[in-house]
């Protein structure tokens, strides 16, 4: 669902010439009108929003933002460096699809690495042309991932400190499903969320800790290819 614009790649790939850099987030456009933004690089609010920056913002806000840090880059068009990518791990298949790219940028940049936003590499993208969001599974697992990766990714004191304001984001966010009619898959996915957690929850930490202690002496020079 996605198209590259000439010159993509030569842009994509010259924040790499940094080594502490390892994800790449293009600036995608709306396939149907290119003058406005899809994303320039994925946020994640502090009580568990993602969120794409720029969204629906003309093209030319952002054209003058090269490298900006950014929490994560959007699977849609993300650029990787695949030497990192050997050390946190690819994707998690525990998430699917949605929310798959916030976690594995957040282990990038728990390993000590960057995300950055790359203004004059563009991709025009075909927005949720991969699945049909009316789908009850779909709008299930999305609920479901968004728990897991709040509860199993960050951390701890930013846990405890988030958690109030991420249950009046969540009853406001039931409110607006009931209100749609998509109350029912919204809850279940809660409810496979708080199955998983259980025993996601203790695994996730050790990994997290394990990775943290394993890329504390890491030389970023070394991750350059």
């Amino acid at each position: 669902d996605t198209e590259v614009v000439s010159g993509w790649v030569e842009a994509g790939l010259k924040p790499f010439s940094d080594p502490r850099i390892a994800a790449v987030a293009p600036l995608t456009t709306i396939r149907s009108r290119p003058e406005l933004v899809d994303s320039a690089g994925d946020s994640y609010d502090w009580f568990g929003r993602p969120f794409k920056r720029g969204r629906l913002q003309a093209v030319g806000l952002w054209s003058d933002r090269d490298m900006e840090t950014v929490d994560a880059a959007s699977a849609s068009s993300a650029i990787y460096r695949a030497r990192v990518l050997q050390i946190v791990g690819g994707f998690d298949p525990i998430f699917g699809s949605y929310y798959e790219d916030v976690d594995l940028s957040l282990r990038i940049r728990l390993a000590g690495f960057r995300c950055v936003f790359a203004a004059d590499c563009r991709i025009l993208h075909d927005v949720s042309a991969t699945y049909d969001h009316s789908r009850p599974a779909l709008q299930r697992r999305l609920s479901r991932n968004a728990e897991i990766l709040f509860w199993c990714d960050l951390p701890l004191a930013r846990l405890i400190f988030s958690l109030p304001l991420r249950i009046v984001f969540l009853v406001a966010q039931s409110f607006q499903r009931l209100l749609t009619g998509r109350i029912a898959p919204f809850l279940l996915g809660k409810l496979d969320a708080l199955k998983m957690t259980s025993t996601l929850f203790k695994r996730r930490r050790r990994l997290f800790r394990d990775l943290s202690r394993k890329t504390l002496s890491l030389d970023p020079a070394s991750s350059r290819s």
